[in-house]
């Protein structure tokens, strides 16, 4: 096997975009579809004038592939924001052949660190518990590089029995569904509810949502077009759940989901405050929650990113989510990294 690197989505979508895609990976936030998307949309200002460096093995065909940005001082890191919830390497393999490509992957790329002015890897949003992290850390650790995890998130999920919407509600807390049942028939009695789920990136439908988080609490988005790219892509990959609560005409609730590979991503909600006592983003989720499990069959939903208490209401596990960061003492940059993270694992074992 050989490791290409490639440094535009213009180079790998003619040499590899056939073989490797949001059809053929099935994960849409492995696919180079959603990379494509956060690169052109959706990096933090930090990375401004990165360049991607995309990484795929290849024997007479792509095996696996490493989206990744190289950055201006030379480093690499993957491509991610904090528009990312889960990262990995793209590959359409499955069980043990799949460990073994994304390890060689790692064996190969790990060859790389020292040269070409990279003297690190710093790869964010990897889920704690994925085998391919696994896999992916046996490919790297290799002589003489100097690697480590560090904590970044937690990501609250459910595991959830396809076409069994019935059985995940009536495992909700009771507070919870008694809120639910309340505020639906005093919703029922007080105006005009109408509850629209879409699956296109329907144009009223995201200005109803973008009016919604407008006039919410959330602060304003970092990259205003993104999400409006988002939603472009993720409805010609199949991926997108769009679902907005008017009442009276009025939206009160918009939020995006995201659906492949047999997950669903609650990805952004917000609601109005003026329906605050009305609990509309919880009857939104409720509804959508409904339409995943029953008609798109998932065996999983998640929460994304943080630790909010409400996010318990709804899951009923959690798991960390982690960076990797791996540095060649080949280099002067590299080794003034391996420094530093000896460094820290000196001071938390004084500190055990």
């Amino acid at each position: 096997m050989s490791l290409i690197e490639l440094s535009s989505f213009a180079a790998f979508n003619d040499r590899f975009g056939a073989a490797l895609n949001v059809g053929t990976i099935g994960g849409f936030f492995h696919s180079p579809e959603w990379f494509a998307c956060l690169f052109a949309h959706g990096l933090e200002p930090a990375d401004a004038g990165a360049t991607p460096a995309i990484f795929v093995l290849d024997q007479d065909g792509p095996q696996a592939a490493l989206f990744c940005l190289r950055r201006q001082n030379g480093t690499l890191r993957s491509l991610t924001s904090y528009y990312t919830t889960d990262f990995a390497a793209s590959c359409p393999a499955g069980g043990g052949e799949r460990a073994a490509i994304i390890e060689d992957l790692g064996r190969h790329l790990s060859q790389k660190l020292g040269r070409r002015g990279a003297p690190s890897l710093e790869l964010r949003y990897l889920r704690a518990d994925s085998s391919d992290l696994a896999a992916l850390e046996r490919g790297l650790r290799r002589p003489p590089l100097v690697h480590g995890r560090f904590a970044q998130w937690q990501n609250w999920y459910a595991p959830v029995e396809a076409g069994a919407y019935g059985a995940y509600a009536a495992a909700r807390p009771s507070r919870l569904r008694h809120t639910l049942t309340r505020k639906k028939a005093r919703l029922e009695r007080q105006g005009t509810t109408t509850l629209r789920l879409h699956r296109t990136a329907d144009a009223e439908a995201l200005a109803a949502y973008e009016a919604v988080y407008g006039a919410s609490w959330k602060p304003a988005e970092a990259s205003p077009g993104f999400l409006r790219a988002l939603a472009v892509t993720a409805a010609k990959a199949g991926a997108l759940r769009l679902g907005v609560l008017h009442i009276d005409g009025a939206p009160a609730a918009a939020q995006i989901w995201l659906v492949s590979a047999g997950r669903a991503t609650i990805y952004k909600l917000a609601h109005h405050p003026r329906f605050d006592d009305l609990s509309v983003g919880s009857l939104l989720t409720q509804a959508l929650a409904e339409e995943v499990i029953n008609r798109d069959g998932v065996s999983e939903i998640d929460f994304g990113l943080g630790d909010e208490p409400y996010k318990r209401d709804w899951m009923t596990a959690v798991r960390p989510v982690v960076g990797l960061e791996i540095h060649s003492p080949t280099t002067a940059r590299g080794l003034i990294a391996c420094a530093r993270l000896g460094l820290g694992r000196l001071r938390r074992r004084l500190g055990r």
